[in-house]
């Protein structure tokens, strides 16, 4: 992959994180759905998506990882994902 590439994965990773953080400390977030239009979450729920944004930050970030490591870097990113999206559904 050509550097420009990476670099622009690693922008989309940092977007990601950055809105994450914000959500996490300001306890605010909000985001744009087809259904509900602009939904403006608060409180828990914004830690939540925050939580779930730096999740998803590190996916752009594997371009980094050497060959070898990308295809269980990802597997183990994945099962993460999943762990952390419907581990708490059940666990409410």
């Amino acid at each position: 992959m050509k550097p420009a590439a990476k670099w622009l994965f690693t922008a989309t990773g940092l977007t990601f994180a950055v809105i994450g953080v914000l959500a996490i400390v300001t306890e605010v977030h909000t985001g744009s759905t087809r259904r509900h239009g602009i939904v403006t979450l608060f409180g828990d729920n914004a830690v939540w998506i925050g939580q779930t944004c730096l999740l998803l930050a590190a996916l752009p970030l594997s371009v980094w990882l050497p060959a070898r490591w990308v295809g269980k870097a990802l597997v183990l990113w994945w099962l993460a994902l999943m762990a952390w999206l419907f581990g708490l559904l059940f666990l409410r």
